[in-house]
């Protein structure tokens, strides 16, 4: 699905578009979060929460961004 209409999904608080997001960008999110940290748990807990804080704050996404 393309981006745009899975931000504008999410936006409405489809919940499944953030699925899709999570499936898109977790691996790499983990992996830039591990260089940072150097940490594999703490990788893994600060790409969850920022997951949970890209829901909380849905209503303020800009779907037109990349």
């Amino acid at each position: 699905m393309e981006e745009q209409k899975v931000i504008q999904r999410l936006k409405q608080g489809d919940i499944g578009s953030l699925e899709i997001l999570v499936n898109r960008y977790q691996e790499k999110a983990i992996r830039t979060a591990y260089l940072i940290t150097q940490d594999k748990a703490l990788a893994h807990d600060v790409v969850q929460a920022s997951f949970i804080s890209i829901y909380k704050s849905r209503h303020r996404l800009d779907a037109t961004r990349p």
